[in-house]
């Protein structure tokens, strides 16, 4: 994990930026992602939460700037391609509080690092894809 990625992560713990249960989801991401929302229900939540509760908190994660769509892949809970989700370096931001310009830097800061992952995982293409979506 990078040192970043670390200080980001314990700095979101000791303020208490996230929900519980989204910060559950969060710190399973960053100690075992990337990983769909199948997976991270499947092998840490099948036994004290709907399914359908940490899809939502991915997205929210997502609309937070903490989580970011690393690459579509084969889920290995449910078989189908889905979303591999990993974390960013950002801490969490108030969707509702941001301004227009704020949420189009914050989604053009989310793009780059999200095609930066893409790659690092070895899927070019798409990282390539993901950053013509903000030329």
């Amino acid at each position: 994990m990078r040192r970043t990625s670390i200080e980001v992560y314990q700095k979101i713990q000791a303020m208490g930026l996230l929900s519980k249960l989204r910060f559950e989801v969060y710190e399973v991401l960053v100690n075992h992602g990337p990983l769909t929302a199948g997976e991270v229900w499947d092998r840490f939540f099948k036994n004290k939460r709907q399914r359908s509760s940490i899809s939502a908190r991915m997205s929210e994660l997502e609309e937070r700037g903490v989580v970011c769509q690393a690459c579509t892949r084969p889920c290995s809970y449910t078989g189908n391609n889905a979303i591999a989700w990993a974390t960013t370096d950002n801490l969490p931001l108030d969707p509702a509080k941001q301004s227009k310009k704020e949420k189009q830097r914050t989604a053009k800061e989310e793009n780059d690092a999200c095609a930066a992952i893409a790659e690092a995982y070895g899927h070019h293409l798409l990282a390539s894809v993901i950053r013509k979506m903000f030329l």
